[in-house]
């Protein structure tokens, strides 16, 4: 079983007996995902991927080059490339539609 929770937290899976048998104290991730080649992504606060071998020892760090990474899934594909979700925040005037929000109070869109 994988518990996972929000800041400050540190994911734990434990064995059918309840026993941790894995666990990150010095981060503090939104997802642990098990990948199928036997280790561990963890998505840190900062966004990216951080994968984990069970030791602990970390096989690679991947970036979305300074888009905010979405923190819900990271999947790893068959010919070895990963997916991660990325979001562009946008302003819009939406008040046309019945919203309060206007340009100037909604977040800014990066260039």
């Amino acid at each position: 079983m994988v518990v996972e929770g929000f800041f400050p937290n540190y994911p734990v899976i434990f064995d059918t007996n309840g026993v941790p048998v894995w666990w990150a104290r010095r981060e503090n991730p939104f997802l642990l995902a098990p990948l199928p080649n036997g280790n561990l992504a963890t998505l840190p606060i900062s966004g990216g991927m951080v994968e984990r071998r069970l030791d602990g020892a970390v096989v690679r760090r991947l970036d979305t080059e300074g888009a905010p990474s979405d923190f819900h899934d990271v999947l790893l594909l068959p010919n070895g490339n990963y997916v991660l979700a990325t979001f562009d925040s946008r302003s819009c005037d939406l008040s046309a539609w019945g919203s309060r929000l206007t340009p100037a109070s909604s977040t800014t869109s990066r260039s």
